[in-house]
């Protein structure tokens, strides 16, 4: 069927040039496949409660069922104030009535090595789709649904994905990065439970 037209104009595709500024790509070299693409990006991480880095990290690659995006619009709201707050320890809120301050503090000591890329309220642009990608194109603009349902629940089984036993968050959740960098892969299960 037919695609919808672009709600943002799509722009063309940047190079890097000497010590990290930013040149577009001329129309001629994008219309002949032109593209420089480094091994790192720019990403923002949660490291503790209250630390943010801004650091390099290897670019996702878009294979098998990933989708490669352009990042172009990232929201911070309370769930990212938060993990702000507490750290990057995504399973802590799923404690917070269960056992007290004792058991709360020894969960969130066992999951403040994960450091998370947060972020889960993005639009952006495909860049690459993976050979068995069949919905999704380059140039295709994208908002994000990042609450990932396993469709398997008793919950999920109704369609009260908002209950799934198993929800999972992009950007709070360790193993599933955020917007809040300038490229994220999105696999299937995103793409398609999200």
């Amino acid at each position: 069927g037919e695609r919808p037209p672009p709600l943002l104009k799509r722009q063309a595709p940047a190079r890097r040039s000497g010590c990290g500024s930013v040149q577009p790509v001329s129309e001629n070299q994008e219309k002949e496949g032109y593209k420089i693409m480094t091994d790192t990006m720019k990403a923002v991480k949660i490291e503790g409660p209250k630390v943010l880095k801004v650091e390099n990290a290897p670019v996702p690659q878009a294979d098998g069922e990933k989708v490669l995006v352009k990042v172009t619009t990232v929201g911070i709201c309370g769930s990212d104030l938060r993990r702000w707050r507490e750290g990057p320890s995504a399973g802590f809120a799923l404690t917070d009535n269960a056992g007290g301050d004792a058991e709360r503090t020894s969960f969130r000591a066992e999951c403040t090595s994960f450091r998370i890329i947060p972020g889960h309220e993005v639009a952006g642009t495909v860049l690459e789709v993976g050979p068995a990608v069949r919905d999704w194109a380059p140039g295709d603009e994208l908002a994000l649904a990042p609450d990932v349902h396993c469709g398997d629940c008793y919950f999920c089984r109704l369609g009260r994905f908002n209950l799934c036993d198993n929800l999972r968050a992009v950007g709070i959740t360790p193993g599933y990065p955020g917007g809040l960098a300038e490229r994220m892969a999105l696999t299937g299960e995103i793409l398609t439970n999200g």
